[in-house]
């Protein structure tokens, strides 16, 4: 593997573009992409909040207003959902002085410091909050395009400067400038927290080479060390540590690779990347406490191969090609092929080509092709949508146009070039490409790696990405006929990969169609086409719940390399009356619901069902049906061809095969051209991606929100299906149950099972219509108002605003409150086990919350409390103030999750906190009158300053000891 830094730095041959020239380029480029968010900040907001404000709500309200709920790009939902709700509230929260450490207003309460992408920590999400200090929320807006068109512009400069580091000039560099800061997956997730990530890549391993460069030369590495350190500090806070991790860790990989021939120099700026990272521990450390008790572990954990799950064959395709790379460059075998290069060069790609078609058609993702035509399928951002298999932005994260792919190969292929560091490129994106594709095989291999195997290994994209623009750029450097040759022959190659999209968009002949009785217990009333390439379907039924305990669907395919989707349960929302489309063919007679049950049946719908789940073919849908005493009957109701549909003519993919060739046909007189070409194609690609939304879309103030923002402070409400999803009240202040933020504590996950109604998906269901609204678990979550679309009937529950003339006033939904409420914080005097509550509740007999309650340790009441008073709760982010007088002993009961790091104390003395019904907190009082007061104070977060602390005087005295040890080049071992 060669050295990433040699002894001495070739000099440019001509005259080379001066390095402030590439920047001013560059971030013109970006410019135009975001064009509208920057020049009009006040009238246009970048982050897409249409994907939630064309929900009720705001669509209702915007209607009002003459502006039709639209959505430019419907991939982006977490950055309406997620991103900008947190940056908002962490953005009010530091203005205010109230650290925003812990996040009250999602699930239970979640910790928010421990959730990276809340951004609590991140610099790009600090500067926002510098922006609204000095403008207000213009400022807000304003920073938040200033930063998407910095990371965009430095990091294609950052790959630039570090092309000509590495020993590439000329248009070679800018090559690797625009194949870099406009690849496939810093564009698509340049607004949520991944695309924070990227930029940092090519800026932490010039630190490397920086640090490499002043120790050969005998100059100080004081300065580059301490830029390296931080520059990695900033990478880990960015965000996404799952990102962050694969980004380190490549830039680990070249400081080991330099250490073999630059000891003191590898070694140093491994140290400084460490350091960096342990800068950073007042994030990380509550980050992995958070993680190590969340539901993303538990469900990841679950979804891990075992080592009998490794795909032999595939994973014996990858080790042949790098076994193929590494024999045709042994020394042994050296005289050889330098004697026969297209030997070596016929070899390898011959290998690489075999190992495509093997791991293609081995189960290599149906978008694998996206990489190179990332428009096969539509694009998200277009009239017609995305019509392709999963998420647009997971599948196209590796897109990178066929010439410079083909360029890349054609580097590969060669086997020496003038780039520095070639072997751990070509190793780390070889292995980089084929696992963010999932290839088989390496795939299940990764997953057996302790904690680092549960990452998304799509998220390795941006290391990829650099690579191959690095190889790419190498390749269009070499001027040889070889060269010229072998890209050639690298596009052919790349064609076996494009290929195999015919094996995807195969069929099957149709199978029989489903002979079906008349049901007398379930029946589905809207179906789908028969032959459908629509992204989403909707499926509509019926059923007896006096006979039906729950009802699911199932996909069961015809091809046998398909896999079954769904089961009981899946992806259904339940409701009391059919929908509008329902009721129509009710009336048509073209299904009926039994006269016995029509008046007791429950209705349910599948409004997220998605056919990018499915392969291309014949599907048939069957009904799970599950009676009382648990069995399940699978009964199959309809058929359906999914067809996948693309855009794009062979004769269309031939075209852009020969395109990618005139890098190689047309080299010297057409450098500007075609380098000018893929910087064109690559910003085309950006265009549209990132939509800038009319800024009176941004969660426009609405009569439903001033209507729950009167309940009681603290207070939770609960939206039903389509209506202020998860996070969007944050806006606002408001306390929502539903949250999201791609952790969820495990004692809230577990804890949402008790309270979902029979046959409700414990995750699409999680709403206003899929609960058990008067069963006292659900009383305990504090949620006093429920905001629906359709009307809602309940005991215990009066309608206080809706849309209609008869509501007791206006709001855009229809609004419920809770008749006897549950106070955020009560007193109980008897206390039982964790064992004796659930007992309790599978009993069905109910109990009284204010009667009773469970924790799980020995604590019990003495002289059990007669009369108490609990006043109402005083709250910031960390702190809630309560003070109760009561008349014996009792628990008090303050219904927030309880997690890591919360204390209470009494009277200004600490006391142990309990778990009340296994997921609030509890605390044991005495009678008399007390002042209690919960405080979150993670150990986490101790932790991790301390580790910061430690770092930082490390990083102090390896800056000295550098300071002081200057050693001359020829000290230094030589390859």
């Amino acid at each position: 593997m060669a050295n990433p830094s040699t002894e001495s730095d070739p000099a440019p041959t001509g005259r080379e573009a001066p390095a402030w020239l590439a920047l001013l380029v560059f971030l013109a480029c970006a410019f135009v992409p975001l064009r509208e968010a920057l020049l009009d900040p006040s009238g246009r907001a970048l982050l897409a909040v249409d994907t939630v404000t064309s929900q009720l709500p705001w669509s209702a309200h915007l209607a009002e207003q003459g502006l039709e709920p639209d959505v430019a790009n419907a991939e982006l939902s977490d950055q309406g959902t997620v991103f900008h709700p947190y940056y908002r509230w962490v953005v009010r929260s530091w203005l205010a002085g109230d650290p925003p450490l812990w996040n009250p207003h999602v699930y239970l309460g979640a910790p928010a410091l421990g959730n990276p992408q809340a951004g609590v920590l991140d610099p790009q999400v600090l500067v926002l909050v510098l922006f609204e200090w000095l403008a207000g929320e213009p400022g807000f807006a304003l920073g938040l395009a200033l930063t998407a068109w910095l990371r965009l512009g430095l990091g294609a400069f950052g790959a630039f400067l570090l092309a000509r580091r590495l020993g590439l000039f000329g248009s070679a560099s800018w090559l690797a400038g625009f194949g870099f800061g406009f690849c496939g997956f810093t564009v698509l997730w340049l607004n949520h927290p991944l695309g924070h990530v990227p930029v940092f890549l090519p800026w932490l391993l010039l630190g490397v080479e920086a640090i490499a460069r002043a120790r050969r030369g005998g100059g100080s590495a004081v300065l580059p060390f301490a830029l390296l350190a931080l520059t990695s500090a900033a990478c880990v806070l960015a965000g996404h540590p799952e990102t962050s991790f694969y980004v380190c860790a490549f830039v680990g990989l070249w400081c080991l690779v330099l250490a073999r021939t630059q000891r003191a120099a590898g070694l140093l700026a491994a140290a400084g990347l460490v350091l960096g990272a342990c800068l950073a521990g007042p994030m990380l450390v509550p980050f992995l406490e958070y993680l190590g008790d969340s539901a993303a572990t538990a469900v990841r954990e679950g979804q891990r191969s075992t080592f009998a799950d490794i795909d032999l064959v595939g994973l014996f395709a990858a080790v042949a090609v790098v076994a193929t790379w590494i024999a045709t460059g042994a020394r042994r075998f050296g005289g050889l092929f330098e004697r026969r290069a297209t030997l070596r060069a016929g070899l390898r790609i011959g290998a690489l080509a075999l190992g495509a078609l093997v791991l293609g058609f081995r189960g290599l993702p149906e978008g694998a092709v996206l990489a190179f035509v990332p428009g096969l399928f539509g694009r998200p951002d277009e009239a017609g949508g995305y019509l392709g298999p999963g998420s647009y932005l997971e599948e196209a994260s590796l897109f990178a146009p066929l010439a410079i792919a083909a360029l890349a190969l054609a580097s590969i292929a060669r086997g020496s070039g003038p780039l520095r560091g070639r072997g751990v490129l070509i190793v780390g994106t070889a292995l980089a490409w084929w696992l963010a594709q999932r290839a088989p095989g390496l795939l299940e291999l990764k997953q057996q790696i302790p904690k680092i195997g549960l990452g998304a290994t799509v998220r390795l994209a941006p290391v990829a990405a650099l690579g191959i623009a690095l190889l790419a750029a190498e390749g269009w450097q070499v001027s040889k006929r070889s060269g010229r040759v072998l890209g050639m022959v690298g596009v052919l190659a790349l064609a076996l990969v494009v290929g195999p999209v015919s094996q995807w968009a195969r069929s099957t002949a149709p199978p029989p169609a489903p002979s079906v009785t008349a049901l007398e217990t379930a029946g589905l009333v809207v179906v789908p086409q028969e032959r459908t390439s629509a992204r989403r379907i909707e499926l509509e039924g019926w059923y007896d719940p006096e006979r039906v305990q729950r009802v699911g669907v199932r996909f069961v395919p015809q091809r046998t390399d398909a896999v079954a989707m769904g089961g009981s349960g899946t992806s259904l929302d339940l409701f009391d009356a059919p929908s509008a489309t329902a009721r129509a063919r009710l009336s048509a007679n073209d299904v009926r619901v039994p006269d016995d049950v029509a008046e007791r049946a429950r209705w349910f719908r599948s409004i997220y069902l998605d056919t990018s789940r499915l392969s291309p073919g014949w599907w048939t849908i069957e009904l799970a049906l599950e009676d009382r005493s648990g069995a399940v009957e699978h009964v199959p109701v309809t058929r359906i061809d999914v067809v996948r549909p693309v855009r794009f003519s062979s004769g269309f993919l031939l075209g852009l095969a020969l395109w990618a060739v005139l890098p190689f046909a047309f080299r010297r007189w057409a450098r500007i051209l075609v380098v000018g070409g893929i910087a064109v194609r690559l910003i085309g690609f950006a265009e549209g991606l990132n939509p800038a939304i009319d800024a009176r879309r941004v969660f426009p103030e609405t009569a439903t929100e001033r209507v729950l923002a009167e309940a009681p402070p603290g207070t939770r409400f609960m939206g039903g299906p389509g209506v202020m999803p998860p996070n969007s009240a944050m806006v606002r202040g408001l306390y929502s149950l539903r949250g999201y933020d791609g952790l969820e504590p495990l004692g809230y996950f577990n804890f949402v099972p008790y309270v979902l109604l029979p046959g409700v998906h414990p995750i699409l269901g999680w709403n206003a219509r899929g609960v058990d609204v008067s069963s006292p678990l659900f009383r305990l979550t504090g949620v006093q108002r429920l905001a629906l679309a359709e009307p809602f009937a309940a005991p215990g529950w009066t309608l206080v605003a809706g849309p209609d003339a008869g509501a007791p006033r206006f709001a855009e939904v229809h609004v419920y409150a809770a008749d006897e409420p549950l106070p955020r914080a009560f007193c109980v005097p008897r206390v039982i086990g964790l064992d004796d509550l659930v007992s309790l509740v599978r009993s069905g007999t109910g109990f009284d919350p204010r009667a009773v309650a469970s924790i799980n340790g020995d604590w019990r009441p003495r002289t059990p409390m007669q009369r108490a008073e609990v006043g109402a709760p005083r709250s910031t982010n960390t702190t809630v103030e309560v003070d109760v007088a009561l008349d014996g002993d009792g628990l008090l009961v303050l219904t927030d999750m309880m997690f890591a790091g919360w204390e209470a104390e009494v009277d200004g003395e600490r006391r142990e906190l309990e778990y009340a019904y296994a997921v609030f907190r509890g605390l044991p009082l005495t009678a008399g009158e007390h002042r209690v007061r919960f405080v979150y104070r993670p150990a986490s977060l101790r932790a991790g300053a301390a580790l910061a602390s430690v770092a930082f005087g490390l990083a102090l005295l390896v800056g000295l000891l550098a300071a002081r040890t200057r050693r001359g080049g020829g000290q230094e071992a030589r390859p």
